[in-house]
């Protein structure tokens, strides 16, 4: 029987985790705010133009830049985990065969470039932004299969574990909507830089009935992944939600999804991540 890692509680996880950096943030801009009041006196003859000041205010920078890091968990899907899917039906009785698909949790980093073209505060479309970046992520899965005689009167099983982990540089373009809590989504080009398919098959029996009591052996093999069998480059789509804490500090619950991983075989990724974002102004 196939059993694939149920998705939900991951991912409720990284939501519980972002609400908890929002929470903290609202108490963070609170106190900030009641302890940061200064009083001052301003004279009568100011009064029109501060006030024609604060109506304009200053001119928003064109440019900002970001960095970004944060944990984030891969799900892979397609034709090619439901062709292998296919091992795990057999006519015969005698023979009992099982496996799943376990999804990896790996680590996001990288950096962007905002620029704003509307850059009067006072503008609807002061929020509007538009970035291009990179970010350097993994992708990848582990595939457990597991075989078992039952004809036999004592323990005679095979499993085979086998896990590919790919590494690639994505480059991205999006636009962004929001000051301190926006949206972002755009395209994004995934490219390939090495990986690697690892293979443990491990056969082990047991039982009075055994050959000489039982034994367990155990081999490991790993291939290197090349763009003969991956993909060089593969287009995808990003989107987001984030909330600016501070000027400096920020978190995101950003998502990667392309279809591009194997060079002939249909393999989709879908990868969230909830990332901790510092502002370079």
């Amino acid at each position: 029987m196939m059993h694939q890692q149920n998705p939900v509680k991951p991912l409720a996880l990284f939501l519980l985790f972002f609400g908890l950096i929002l929470c903290f943030s609202d108490g963070l801009l609170a106190q900030k705010r009641s302890g940061g009041k200064k009083k001052s006196v301003k004279k009568s003859s100011n009064k029109a133009s501060n006030k024609t000041a604060r109506s304009s205010g200053p001119i928003m920078k064109f440019i900002y830049g970001d960095a970004f890091i944060g944990p984030s968990i891969n799900y892979a899907s397609g034709d090619y985990l439901e062709y292998q899917k296919q091992y795990y039906s057999t006519a015969n009785p005698n023979f009992k065969i099982q496996g799943k698909f376990t999804n990896h949790i790996y680590f996001t980093a990288g950096a962007q470039a905002r620029c704003y073209p509307f850059r009067k505060p006072e503008s609807i479309l002061s929020g509007l932004a538009f970035s291009g970046g990179f970010s350097f992520l993994q992708k990848g899965f582990k595939h457990e299969i597991g075989f078992a005689n039952t004809a036999l009167d004592y323990l005679d099983e095979t499993r085979i574990n086998d896990q590919f982990l790919a590494s690639f540089l994505s480059t991205h373009l999006m636009a962004r909507f929001g000051k301190r809590l926006y949206i972002e989504a755009g395209i994004s080009l995934d490219w390939f830089l090495s990986g690697i398919r690892s293979q443990e098959i491990i056969r082990k029996t047991s039982g009075d009935n055994a050959y000489l009591g039982g034994f367990e052996t155990k081999e490991a093999i790993d291939y290197n992944l090349t763009t003969k069998t991956m993909a060089r480059q593969s287009v995808g789509w990003v989107f987001g939600l984030g909330y600016q804490i501070t000027h400096t500090f920020g978190c995101r619950f950003y998502n990667n999804f392309n279809k591009g991983f194997f060079k002939d075989g249909d393999l989709s990724n879908y990868q969230p991540s909830v990332q901790v974002t510092i502002s370079l102004p």
